[in-house]
């Protein structure tokens, strides 16, 4: 099967939800069951922003707790350093989408614009109109899937990895579901389960939306 313009499908949802553990399973099921040329986009994988991600967090790319180093720097950093980085990322997506949209196949996103949202409005970076009047206006996925976990079961698969207490999650978790009411992703799978159901689930999805 080919497509003229790729179906961007976004797998959003908390840390811990098992997202890319998901994707991961979902590109070899696709391109092997179906024979689907199959992308995956990571989270990291920026055009754009590559060479300044590059240059302002090379030491934060080499540490395997990369986000939340990175998240700690912007935290740290000048109020006009955190808004120049996420002007910049807003960019860099767009052109991604762009860029994206024109391969052939499927693009399978670890994570999505509506992710970046929920962490601004986290960390209190924007005033919260302003972010959705940006994020109305941006180019969105063809089919949004949230995987949706408890805050216990996320803290427990990445504990040991991030420095964050089970408030953390329960805040993200609160955020994600509020944002999806107004989002309304295509849909919501609960991936408190083994990741073999979680991934049938997605695909079920997926492949409902291609015969539609």
């Amino acid at each position: 099967m080919i497509f003229y313009l790729a179906l961007i499908v976004a797998l959003s949802g908390t840390d811990g939800a098992g997202k890319t553990t998901t994707v991961n399973l979902l590109v070899c099921k696709l391109a092997r069951n179906y024979g689907l040329k199959v992308t995956y986009h990571h989270e990291f994988d920026f055009l754009f922003l590559r060479f300044l991600h590059d240059k302002m967090f090379r030491k934060l790319r080499a540490s395997r707790r990369m986000k939340t180093n990175l998240l700690l720097y912007l935290k740290k950093g000048s109020a006009l350093t955190t808004y120049i980085y996420d002007m910049f990322l807003w960019m860099d997506y767009i052109i991604r989408f762009i860029f994206y949209k024109l391969k052939e196949g499927i693009v399978i996103c670890d994570r999505c614009v509506y992710d970046h949202l929920v962490f601004i409005v986290e960390e209190k970076r924007f005033n919260t109109l302003f972010l959705w009047a940006i994020f109305r206006i941006l180019p969105k996925p063809d089919l949004i899937i949230l995987l949706d976990v408890s805050p216990q079961v996320a803290y427990r698969r990445k504990k040991g990895e991030e420095r964050h207490d089970i408030s953390h999650y329960i805040q993200q978790r609160f955020l994600f579901l509020k944002l999806a009411e107004i989002v309304k992703p295509n849909r919501i799978v609960d991936s408190n389960r083994v990741k073999e159901e979680v991934v049938e689930d997605c695909l079920k999805t997926i492949c409902s939306f291609l015969d539609k």
